[in-house]
């Protein structure tokens, strides 16, 4: 049995500024599950060009307006929505209204992991 609260996670520095949002890794590499259970805020207003080349993640929106948007195809994002990224596609995410995401990724993230917005046309971890 584990027991996590935000106030943990953050003690631990998996609480993430990543650019464009934040990202809370309330379960990582060292939980030993295999994956990564994150919450995540998505700005208002925002757009970032992101790929995940060594992650599969899926997403479900909670709270918030926006869309994702995947070989020039775009997808409303709206509490109800989840978003599976199985193929490590690049994608963009925009934020209309912040966005309030649950997230896993496979495999897990150590918990520290950003994303570099200023590297290149779509950044990864």
């Amino acid at each position: 049995m584990k027991l996590k609260t935000l106030a943990s996670v953050e003690k631990a520095g998996h609480q993430v500024e990543w650019g464009n949002g934040e990202s809370w890794r309330i379960l990582t590499q060292d939980d030993g599950l295999g994956y990564t259970l994150t919450k995540t805020t998505v700005a208002a207003s925002s757009r970032s060009s992101l790929q995940y080349k060594n992650h599969q993640e899926s997403c479900f929106c909670v709270a918030g307006k926006g869309a994702i948007e995947v070989d020039g195809t775009v997808y409303p994002l709206v509490p109800g929505i989840t978003y599976v990224l199985d193929q490590h596609e690049p994608h963009i995410l925009s934020a209309e209204e912040a966005l309030h995401l649950v997230c896993v990724f496979t495999p897990a993230l150590q918990g520290h992991e950003t994303h570099n917005l200023n590297s290149s046309a779509f950044s990864s971890y």
